[in-house]
């Protein structure tokens, strides 16, 4: 069948596949869906505007363009690793009652919240990795 344009209600398949062997490749397992590229079975791209989501599991963010900073997600309790530097006035945890910081000229005010009120909280840390002078 050859066509310019379908206009279906449904499409059910295993996968999608460019017109060439070696294009990109969309499988549909129970689990969600697989993009793959160059007619490989290694993880390809998928590029959107925005996207929606209700979580994201994964193991580094990264910026768009190369040369950008990026985020890690270490092990369990090892928190995150910061590439690049952090541009913000402040950070503060999901919930209204976490600790937060704020940048100023001074440097990092770190604030908690107790009684409704926001007071100067504790910096600590299990670990600290030196940078090499």
């Amino acid at each position: 069948m050859h066509a310019d344009k379908a206009d279906v209600n449904g499409v059910n398949t295993e996968w999608v596949q460019g017109r060439s062997s070696d294009d990109g490749k969309i499988t549909f397992p129970k689990a969600g869906l697989n993009v793959y590229r160059d007619g490989t079975q290694e993880w390809g791209t998928m590029a959107a505007d925005k996207a929606d989501v209700n979580s994201v599991i994964t193991h580094e963010v990264r910026g768009s363009r190369d040369g950008q900073g990026y985020i890690q997600f270490l092990d369990k309790d090892k928190g995150v690793r910061i590439f690049g530097g952090v541009s913000a006035g402040w950070i503060r945890g999901l919930n209204d009652d976490e600790a937060w910081i704020r940048f100023n000229e001074e440097g990092i005010w770190v604030l908690k919240h107790r009684n409704g009120k926001r007071e100067s909280a504790n910096v600590t840390c299990s670990t600290v990795n030196e940078r090499p002078a």
